[in-house]
């Protein structure tokens, strides 16, 4: 039988209301606990935190993870279809998936960024409008 991952997910107690395609938000969530998962295989304690900011304008969700991150200067490349940062021998995958989750925060009006953290991790923040 092949081991599992385990990851433990934090969630906001926070009571916010979000506007959203089911199945692309479904995807969205897929796409980023896949892609900590994946970059992160030796994590035996690898935790992912989501956050939720609401305002007036809308409500942005931060996707926190405590894996090894990204470095500053690789950030402007994560969001691009095909482009990958790692080993394609080393790492599965086509490089698609954080582009996927850009252009579904896009496609309901919002957007997506990243930031590494000082101490590693990276966090993804997707906003929704109102």
């Amino acid at each position: 039988m092949q081991e599992k991952e385990q990851l433990a997910l934090m969630l906001p107690e926070h009571d916010s209301t979000i506007s959203f395609d089911k199945s692309l938000v479904k995807e969205l969530f897929k796409n980023i606990v896949s892609n900590t998962v994946r970059f992160n295989p030796d994590r035996s304690d690898l935790k992912m935190t989501v956050a939720m900011e609401s305002s007036a304008s809308g409500t942005v969700l931060h996707f926190a993870d405590n894996g090894k991150g990204v470095k500053d200067e690789y950030l402007k490349y994560i969001f691009l279809p095909f482009k990958r940062l790692q080993n394609k021998e080393q790492y599965t995958g086509a490089g698609l998936g954080l582009s996927i989750v850009k252009k579904i925060a896009e496609l309901h009006g919002g957007n997506a960024s990243a930031h590494s953290g000082e101490e590693g991790g990276l966090t993804i923040s997707v906003s929704f409008p109102h």
